[in-house]
């Protein structure tokens, strides 16, 4: 059976650095939508973007399901990740109403 899928070319040709493009593939569906694909579980996820599929690594309750294959060490640098994202945000925030 022919996926409906076809691999998008535009994750490598915008040079994401973000290090959560190890572990989730991005594709186009028919439709046009990117559809995020876990590479541990291979759940498809339509929506929500990769911040989304990082807090499906890092097991975050919430938005997304917890991946239950994924390794040990990825969980915890995905949650890492997540929280000094947070961080920055928050300094940003504060930071933006000082002026």
């Amino acid at each position: 059976m022919e996926s409906q899928y076809k691999p998008s070319s535009s994750v490598s040709a915008r040079g994401k650095s973000d290090p959560a493009w190890e572990h989730i593939a991005l594709s186009t569906a028919a439709d046009g939508t990117k559809v995020y694909t876990c590479l541990f579980c291979e759940k498809e996820v339509r929506g929500g973007g990769i911040n989304r599929l990082k807090q499906h690594l890092a097991g975050i309750p919430g938005s997304i399901t917890a991946c239950k294959k994924v390794d040990h060490d990825v969980r915890y640098r995905m949650s890492e990740y997540l929280k000094e994202i947070s961080g920055k945000k928050k300094e940003a925030s504060i930071a933006k109403r000082r002026f």
